[in-house]
């Protein structure tokens, strides 16, 4: 006896829909949104359990909570619905869908997994985003006065003075409160940054994700949390469309439309214009985690990846993004084999290189001993 139910949460309430297994509409009955209070509910239900929810801030935590009590918990991505909306009926259109499997989009879930980085990238990044508002509302006092703020030299200590005697009396006072709140955030920072980084080194998978260009130990830190397991994607493809590197095919049309007729044009091949996927996974609305693969582009000789693409491309935002994809590659190869991504050798800290971690900069990552050629990735 299969059930099918679908539950629409609220921060207060959440209304469970039961549907049977040929399509009748069973119950339905709000309940408090309380754990003990779900898996009672839950629990008072016949039969083999199929439970869908919509993602949203409390998904992982139900997740958690109900999956023990369930024979299938599945999250579903929110999809515009029109019409009359209530409570009731999203639930039993939930509940359907996942009885005909017509669900749009899964939603991957590992809340006990990484539980502690997962947090702790969380936390780094929503400092980090406190520290670049309160940057450019520094600059912004500045820049209201007319005084141009070239750089990073604002921020520094050694020259505050200097700039704060270019402002008049009232904007001097607010700049100083900015700046002390800029020194505060910076310094919280860098503790919630030592935090994960000391937390991501517990995990053996770390140390071979940093072998990859462009990977350093923060970015590994925060990409183990959002991946969780390469073990999700069934093919390469997949993967790079998760981090919208993502091939793009386009192509003229083949037939010209005038007023008069419609006269017959050279069909013309489907070509790949190297784009990338407008929908980007980000990180907490940081950079997508395509731009973390492509700063490792910088340590390829592009004049190399133009005679090594010659058949394929010749534009370098194409070779960009053909590199890029074999990063992510080599990195979803050497995560499920656990072998550690040796085909950059210029890129290792033997080398004197180190790429950067800072989520703001797309500066190209240099290398002080030879060039690695794109024949060897």
């Amino acid at each position: 006896m299969e059930r099918y139910i679908g539950l629409d949460v609220h921060a207060a309430s959440t209304t469970l829909a039961v549907v049977s297994h040929t399509g009748k509409r069973l119950k339905d009955f709000p309940v408090e949104t309380n754990g003990r209070a779900l898996i009672e509910a839950i629990r008072i239900i016949p039969g083999r359990k199929h439970l869908v929810l919509e993602e949203g801030t409390q998904s992982a935590w139900l997740q958690d909570t109900l999956s023990p009590y369930v024979t299938e918990l599945v999250v579903a991505g929110v999809t515009q619905s029109r019409g009359q909306k209530t409570d009731t009926s999203d639930a039993y259109k939930l509940a359907e869908k996942l009885r005909v499997g017509s669900l749009d989009k899964r939603i991957f879930k590992a809340p006990r997994q990484f539980t502690m980085l997962r947090e702790l990238a969380r936390t780094h990044a929503m400092i980090s985003r406190d520290l670049v508002r309160v940057q450019a509302r520094i600059k912004s006092i500045y820049r209201s006065r007319g005084v141009a703020t070239p750089g990073r030299s604002v921020y520094c200590q050694r020259g505050r003075e200097r700039w704060l005697q270019q402002l008049p009396a009232p904007a001097r006072t607010s700049a100083a409160r900015l700046y002390e709140h800029y020194d505060f955030l910076r310094e919280l920072k860098e503790q919630a940054q030592a935090s994960l980084v000391c937390e991501s080194r517990e995990h053996r998978i770390a140390h071979i994700l940093q072998t990859a260009p462009g990977l350093g130990p923060i970015r590994v830190a925060r990409l183990l949390p959002i991946v969780v397991t390469p073990y999700r994607f069934r093919t390469k493809r997949q993967f790079w469309s998760y981090c919208g590197l993502g091939i793009v095919m386009r192509s003229r049309s083949p037939t010209t439309i005038s007023i008069a007729t419609v006269l017959p044009r050279q069909p013309v091949p489907i070509e790949d214009h190297g784009s990338f996927l407008t929908a980007d996974r980000r990180d907490d609305g940081d950079l997508p985690l395509r731009f973390w693969f492509l700063l490792g582009y910088g340590a390829v000789d592009l004049h190399d990846g133009h005679q090594f693409f010659g058949s394929k491309t010749s534009v370098g935002q194409n070779v960009v993004g053909h590199i890029g994809r074999r990063i992510a590659e080599d990195c979803l190869d050497g995560w499920s084999n656990h072998t550690a991504l040796c085909l950059y050798p210029a890129l290792s800290h033997d080398h004197g290189c180190s790429p950067s971690d800072e989520f703001g900069s797309l500066e190209r990552v240099a290398c002080n001993s030879s060039i690695v050629r794109i024949a060897a990735i």
